[in-house]
């Protein structure tokens, strides 16, 4: 089990913490959207290896596997729940999605989410800012 001990100057890595969302158009089509919660510093650990597609989809990975380990500050207001995504939009290379298995929390200023790498590539769809005609409830929840 990693230890969550982590110092602030760790956090380098901008993150966006979003929810997957349905969302049905005007045309009565429905769709997922994953939603900016919040925007964050992060570290980002590769932990086990992923195989990457020219697709840009991650592939022969079993959907348990924990690629990455991303932690960061523990926040009160945000309860992390299956429907949580991360995006990272990186500054040399192609922006990532990691889908959120598990959450690690000792109490501590800090929080460790273990992902699995799905997506990365320069055609990756980035998270919407915010859906139309979709409210955050008070006690926001991924």
């Amino acid at each position: 089990m990693p230890q969550l001990h982590t110092a602030t100057r760790h956090l380098i890595h901008k993150v966006a913490l979003c929810s997957m969302n349905d969302v049905v158009d005007e045309n009565g089509t429905m769709r997922l959207a994953r939603e900016i919660v919040t925007l964050t510093w992060a570290q980002v650990e590769a932990r086990r290896g992923a195989f990457v597609a020219v697709s840009g989809y991650t592939i022969d990975d079993p959907l348990e596997k924990k690629t990455h380990l991303i932690t960061l500050r523990y926040r009160t207001d945000l309860e992390i729940t299956s429907a949580a995504w991360i995006y990272e939009a990186r500054l040399k290379s192609a922006p990532r999605w990691y889908k959120v298995i598990e959450i690690l929390n000792d109490n501590s200023e800090f929080v460790s989410i273990w992902c699995r790498l799905v997506e990365q590539s320069d055609t990756v769809t980035p998270p919407v800012a915010k859906i139309a005609g979709a409210a955050m409830p008070q006690g926001v929840k991924l």
